[in-house]
Parts: C-alpha cells; structure tokens; sequence
C-alpha cells in the first residue's frame, strides 16, 4: 500500500508554523520595549555645569534609536518569514514530486509482483506438464523395450528354425537329385550335375551341383 501526501495538513502546518512565528517576534518586541522603558530615566535633554547660566542643551536620541533598531529587527525577522515560507514552498513542491514518484514506484512494483505471480504459477504447471509427458514417456520406452526383447528373441528362433529348414531341404533336394540323375545318367552317361529350377530338379551335363551315384 502506497504512502499518500496529505497536502492539506501539510499546508495547515505550514500557515501554523508562520502563525506561530509572528507571534514570537511580536512577543520579543513588545519585551524588549517595555525592557527599555523600566530602564533608569536619562537626563531631561539638558547638560548642567556648575550653574543655570551654564545650562547646555542636549539631543536626546536614545528612545529614537532603540525604535530604529526594533524596526529593523523586525524587517529582518519579516525577511526571514519570507525566505523561510519559501522554503517551506519549495519543499512542499519537493515533497509532492516524491509522492507522486513513490506512488509510481508503488505501482511498478505492485505489477512486477503480479508479473511475478503469473510467471510462478506458470512455471509450475509446465513443470508439472513436463513431468507427465515424462511419466508417459518412460512407460512407453519400457513397453517397447518389452517388445523388442520379445521381439528379439522371436527372430533368434526364426532364424535357427530357417537354418534347419535350409539343411533340411539341402539334404532332401541333394537325395533326390541324386537318385533322379543317377537313373537318367544310365540312359545319358554325359550326366553328373543337377540345378534347382522353380523348385524342379533338373539333370545337367556341364554344370550345377555333382551327383553322387
């Protein structure tokens, strides 16, 4: 929650703190005149030596001069009320721009937090996403591993009842040539070979495989 700037009451202390000012200064210069007038009265303006012919008149400034010198006081305290109301301008001015700057801030902040919410929350489904395809996947590599251990071991017995067929059929095909071309190589004594031809046993004279008779 962001700090707000009470403009109002910053304004009230402000006149209050002027108030109180001017009524300080009014209250030194009213002591400071009734100081001087409980003073010891001076002479009556007349200086008197050794008779009344002698009676020489003096000028009496004293009062004048101490009223002179109240004035300026004053005039002084009064510039010192308007330099420090302008400072107190300026800071107010100062302090409304960081209160607007800080309530910018807050608000940054306020949607980087969010911004960062969002991206958590999304973070942690993908993760768990992630981690089920992950599941799924491990479950479908243990199948197929399965499946091809099976399928494996399938192809190793194919393959050795293929080679059994093969001498099998080797031997039968062998066997037979041999007694069919040993019967045509008594009409046909060129006979001695024999050749497989669309799973016939044909008898050759020059090339194939050697009867045995």
């Amino acid at each position: 929650m962001g700090y707000k700037f009470n403009e109002n009451a910053f304004g009230n202390t402000n006149r209050l703190a002027v108030y109180g000012l001017v009524a300080v200064i009014f209250v030194f210069a009213v002591v400071s005149l009734t100081s001087n007038n409980s003073q010891p009265a001076q002479p009556s303006g007349y200086l008197v030596r050794g008779g009344a012919e002698n009676v020489i008149p003096v000028k009496s400034t004293s009062t004048s001069t101490q009223i002179d010198d109240v004035q300026k006081q004053l005039d002084r305290l009064k510039s010192d009320i308007t330099s420090f109301s302008s400072n107190l301008t300026s800071c107010y001015s100062s302090a409304a721009d960081l209160t607007g700057k800080l309530q910018s801030c807050s608000g940054d902040y306020a949607l980087c937090r969010t911004d960062v919410a969002k991206l958590s929350a999304n973070r942690s489904a993908t993760e768990q996403l992630c981690e089920n395809e992950k599941t799924k996947l491990q479950v479908q590599m243990s199948i197929v591993e399965d499946s091809s251990f099976i399928l494996n071991k399938s192809l190793s017995t194919l393959t050795k009842d293929h080679e059994s067929l093969k001498t099998k059929y080797t031997s039968l095909a062998t066997n037979a040539a041999n007694n069919l071309c040993c019967k045509a190589k008594v009409d046909n004594p060129k006979i001695g070979f024999y050749d497989i031809v669309s799973d016939k046993i044909v008898c050759t004279e020059g090339s194939g495989v050697a009867i045995n008779c």
